[in-house]
């Protein structure tokens, strides 16, 4: 071939020979202008046929069915784990030889963990009931309010200020203060926060396995685990 032939240059989707010889590249598709679309569009382009995403449904919830009429509603939860007293029971001895005695019943003081799990049932909200409380009064003096319904295991449990409960932890008592707040005067909010599911008063704790509560350990109550 003559040196001054210009080389022909290969057109998209071509391809050039060694002999300078431009032929159609079978990879690419030949006819693109048949292709629909984008498809054609990126053919011309150079670029080859290529999968488009396909369209994702979009998809409505289905509505909560109404209850059956005469239906009765489903068992409250129990805590998951060791079954636990639905009431608590108050101290008939002093809290060193409280393990001992519920021991006899095939019986155990509960884990702090165990109680927090049974009063919040793992909510994440500072009352068992939600995050609020009704600062025009306190939870003593109010008979209708939030701390009077069950737990979502079915539990009588942080209900009053003064029914303070006692666990494993010889540092903290659950459920309450034995009333400090309500009768020291403290304010509402500080004595609604003893019925916090998290909260424990070293203080009361202190009182209550101190010599200075060796005779108002009555006072106090303790909610049995069956030992499994």
């Amino acid at each position: 071939r003559d040196r001054g032939t210009p080389r022909r240059t290969a057109a998209p989707g071509q391809y050039r020979t060694r002999r300078g010889g431009v032929r159609a590249d079978p990879r690419r598709p030949r006819h693109p202008r048949l292709l629909p679309g984008r498809l054609a569009a990126d053919a011309r382009a150079g670029g080859g046929l290529r999968r488009q995403p396909r369209p994702r449904l979009r998809t409505r919830p289905r509505p909560a069915l109404p209850p059956r009429p005469g239906a009765q509603p489903p068992p409250p939860r129990r805590p998951a784990g060791r079954p636990m007293a639905v009431e608590a029971e108050p101290l008939t001895e002093a809290p060193a030889d409280l393990p001992a005695l519920l021991a006899a019943r095939g019986l155990r003081v509960p884990s702090p963990d165990e109680w927090e799990h049974a009063c919040g049932a793992g909510a994440g909200t500072l009352f068992r009931w939600g995050d609020e409380c009704p600062l025009d009064r306190d939870p003593y003096g109010d008979p209708t309010g939030p701390h009077h319904t069950l737990s979502a295991f079915g539990l009588r449990i942080a209900h009053d200020p003064y029914s303070a409960e006692l666990t494993g932890d010889p540092t903290a008592v659950h459920g309450g203060d034995g009333g400090e707040a309500v009768c020291g005067g403290y304010g509402a909010l500080l004595a609604w926060l003893p019925l916090a599911t998290a909260h424990r008063n070293p203080f009361v704790a202190e009182f209550v396995h101190g010599p200075d509560g060796e005779d108002v350990y009555d006072a106090f109550f303790v909610r049995p685990v069956l030992a499994l």
